[in-house]
């Protein structure tokens, strides 16, 4: 988690035998924090690399057909394949499975490291589907303790969400994920189950680092949603946001609200032993004083996360403002050590959630702070990394903020020189069209990036849409297996929706009888084309392998 530059190590250097640290083991021996009788099991399960865990992208009404077709093309197959050897050329058995605490199966384990995946013949088809479909945003690769955070933080759709140190960005694509999944369900209930909606909250991603930045763009673009923005600021003092949007006074254009957030998530920088297991060169470098230097960093960024959360709305516990806090470390002082230091300072406008699981540590002497409600994942456990959450909830104003009047003057007033003029912002929204000019056409083309967003909103009779429905079938292989066939090579039905259309660019939506799918595509007089260079996503999807 922390931007450093390690030792050049190659994972030659790293075997089971030698993957130790004294002043490790000294340490965390006498914090207590692991049972005497499961420590071996522990250092055991540091000595091995991580199992290979993905989620599916759980919204658009396309999860259940991957989901489907995993369990069909992959699960049975791994069952029965002969075990690869794995780096030290050893045969193991390998499972593939879904996390069974994860909701709904879309999260899944191959206990197998990713060196195994990349070498073994057996488990080459699996390795080129993860990579195809992650690149089209319908799976992504993450942790399993890193899915837990974004689950604690019980989103709704009309939640506006901090991501105070977001990047790599896969826990903000969860939290994207799951915004649009809620709106979904609300979808379920309508009589009309074919009305789109989009959720109305918004997530805001946010790193200091400007590459991490970027890279969580690419992470979020992959979802092609309009509620992310990715903004590049200091966490421990992120700005106040102001905005005549957020006024509920009617007819006002001068006034501006603060924004505050129902959700806040503190993924932060830490020293990262729990990640012995992703990242062994940490071994040579561990000692005491890492854990040192990020308490302060820590406890600041916590703190601001505090001041951004909304105050409570009443008096119901479910209308309680929502922090997580999460480190990939084992250390008491990253985690207790920090949470006990904000909730003293909060003098009971602050409290952590509802014990999650049994703790697995003695209490500090501070009782009153129910510190055994935080949770702490040992990579023994369920085969994973380390981490550390605790979930906090605002039930009261934060004592040292004065209390705001709720709204103030337009940010270019003389009477608020602190109110910044802008919020440096990295990437927002889905780029839905781009400017189309030559013979034929002349106008906006539509990008594959926005396609989904644009099939809610473009006429389902209109004249720049081509439907495939299950008859077409052979239509759709056609397109995915030659770049420009001829018009005359499709069916009939094809050749009359397409007689009509002029040349310019179309929405080619394949609907069989318990899918869709809706790709970018070019008519011209002879011929129709898709305007896509990934094909392999649409393959899996539509069940073309096994038709």
């Amino acid at each position: 988690m922390v931007n450093r530059r390690r030792p050049r190590c190659g994972r030659h250097q790293f075997t089971a035998e030698n993957r130790r640290n004294d002043l490790f083991e000294k340490y965390y021996k006498g914090q207590n924090i692991i049972p005497d009788d499961e420590w071996d099991s522990f250092m055991q399960a540091l000595g091995q690399d991580l199992p290979i865990t993905f989620r599916i992208t759980g919204f658009r009404g396309q999860s259940k057909d991957l989901l489907r077709y995993i369990k069909e093309s992959y699960k049975a197959d791994i069952a029965k394949m002969p075990f690869p050897v794995d780096a030290d050329g050893k045969q193991k058995p390998v499972s593939f499975e879904p996390l069974p605490w994860y909701p709904d199966e879309m999260a899944w384990q191959l206990d197998t490291d990713k060196y195994v995946v990349r070498k073994a013949p057996e488990l080459k088809a699996l390795h080129q589907f993860l990579v195809s479909e992650m690149e089209s945003g319908k799976i992504s690769r993450q942790e399993a303790v890193s899915m837990l955070p974004p689950l604690l933080l019980d989103i709704k759709a009309y939640h506006t969400i901090l991501d105070l140190c977001a990047a790599p960005g896969s826990k903000s694509a969860q939290i994207v994920e799951m915004l649009h999944a809620d709106a979904e369900r609300d979808c379920t209930t309508d009589t009309d189950q074919d009305v789109y909606r989009e959720p109305s909250g918004l997530l805001i991603a946010n790193d200091l680092d400007q590459k991490r930045c970027y890279m969580m763009v690419h992470q979020i673009k992959r979802l092609q949603s309009p509620c992310a923005i990715i903004t590049q600021e200091d966490a421990t003092c992120f700005p106040r946001l102001y905005s005549s949007l957020f006024s509920k006074s009617e007819g006002s254009t001068n006034q501006a609200s603060q924004l505050f957030f129902d959700r806040v998530l503190t993924d932060v920088p830490c020293s990262g032993d729990g990640t012995l297991r992703k990242n062994p060169d940490i071994w040579l470098r561990w000692n005491p004083n890492l854990g040192l230097a990020e308490h302060a960093l820590q406890t600041r960024i916590l703190r601001r996360g505090l001041e951004l959360l909304r105050d409570p709305v009443g008096d119901s516990p479910k209308d309680c403002a929502r922090l997580v806090y999460s480190t990939c470390s084992f250390n008491p002082l990253e985690n207790e050590a920090v949470v006990a230091s904000l909730l003293d300072a909060c003098q009971g406008t602050v409290r952590l959630h509802s014990n999650i699981r049994p703790s697995m540590f003695p209490p500090l002497n501070v009782s009153e702070l129910h510190l055994e409600r935080c949770m702490r994942v040992l990579p023994h456990d369920q085969n994973t990394g380390g981490f550390f959450i605790a979930v906090l909830e605002k039930i009261a104003p934060l004592p040292w903020l004065k209390q705001p009047s709720g709204r103030c003057k337009a940010d270019n007033s003389e009477n608020q020189p602190q109110i910044p003029s802008g919020l440096k912002i990295v990437n927002c929204g889905v780029r839905m069209f781009s400017v189309m000019e030559d013979k034929q056409f002349n106008g906006y083309r539509l990008l594959q990036d926005g396609v989904e967003l644009a099939d809610a909103f473009l006429p389902v009779t209109g004249g720049r849409r081509i439907l495939l429905t299950e008859n077409e079938h052979t239509d759709l292989v056609l397109l995915l297996e030659e770049e420009m066939p001829l018009l005359s090579r499709f069916t009939e039905a094809t050749q009359n929706r397409c007689s009509s259309m002029s040349p310019g660019p179309v929405l080619i939506e394949y609907r069989p009888s318990s899918s869709r799918s809706e790709v970018r595509g070019d008519s011209q007089p002879e011929s129709v084309s898709l305007s896509i260079s990934i094909f392999s996503s649409i393959d899996s999807k539509c069940g073309l392998k096994n038709k």
